[in-house]
């Protein structure tokens, strides 16, 4: 499979093409540090914690930096689900992990099993699908359409329909290790692809960041770090040891801690 024309994306996207795809790279950038940061606080060796800061950021933090753009018509739609989209210039942007290995292309595999809600957004969203126009022997069943939830429905029912750019990318705990965008098509239920030879990958560096290592806090203060008062020590005035004498009380020191001593205090 080879990398489509760029010339998709300005296609689609107009003279923001550029800026919406810088806006998409930051927000995965600022992905892959959220997971970072909240694995390293987590403290844990397994990756819960990380999957779900990753599985959230990926959909808040490509849309804020889209909505940051301040292009007109940008919004974010509620599709039913715990995350929302940002749709720009009525093109709506799903970012998804297809792997966790480092690899040269998206693939022609959505990674998981197709769920209800991917397949309503291919349907409803994606560019005209392959095995419509043809049979493809040997590729699987083709999806039934299904039926669109209100939000997806209402939105379908703009004109000009928005279209679904795909995001895919590969992160582990070692960072962000590839991601493109493009348009495809779902040519079955088993979730194969077809590129149509329109995808483009993204400037993804990694900027050295150290993969789950916490960054050392600079030094505060603390209550022990200071000097040591000076303490005036007083004796006695005469006056008082007159009235010691005078009175006849017995001097006391401290004795040295006794076996009995050390017990009693171990017992508590």
């Amino acid at each position: 499979m080879s990398e489509g024309n760029p010339l998709w994306s300005a296609a689609l996207f107009g003279q923001d093409a550029l800026r919406i795809q810088g806006a998409v790279e930051a927000g995965l950038l600022d992905t892959r540090d959220a997971m970072l940061d909240v694995h390293a606080v987590a403290r844990s060796g397994k990756q819960y914690a990380a999957a779900g800061a990753r599985m959230t950021n990926q959909f808040d933090r490509v849309a804020e930096h889209v909505l940051g753009l301040e292009i007109d018509g940008t919004r974010m739609v509620p599709v039913g689900t715990f995350y929302e989209l940002v749709l720009v210039r009525n093109i709506l942007l799903y970012p998804f992990r297809i792997d966790t290995q480092k690899r040269s292309d998206p693939g022609e595999k959505w990674p998981r099993k197709i769920t209800k809600i991917v397949a309503e957004l291919f349907s409803a969203f994606g560019p005209q699908a392959r095995w419509a126009e043809e049979a493809l022997p040997g590729i699987g069943v083709e999806p039934p359409e299904p039926d669109l939830r209100r939000s997806l429905a209402e939105l379908a029912e703009l004109s000009p329909r928005p279209a679904l750019v795909l995001i895919p990318y590969v992160m582990n705990l070692s960072g962000l290790h590839g991601a493109w965008w493009g348009q495809a098509n779902l040519l079955d239920g088993a979730g194969h692809l077809d590129w149509a030879s329109r995808f483009t990958a993204l400037s993804v560096e990694q900027h050295g960041r150290p993969a789950s290592v916490p960054q050392p806090r600079a030094a505060q203060p603390v209550f022990d770090s200071g000097e040591l008062p000076h303490v005036m020590l007083a004796t006695r005035s005469d006056a008082e040891r007159n009235m010691i004498r005078k009175l006849d009380l017995p001097v006391k020191t401290e004795h040295e801690a006794s076996e009995s001593d050390t017990a009693k205090s171990d017992e508590h």
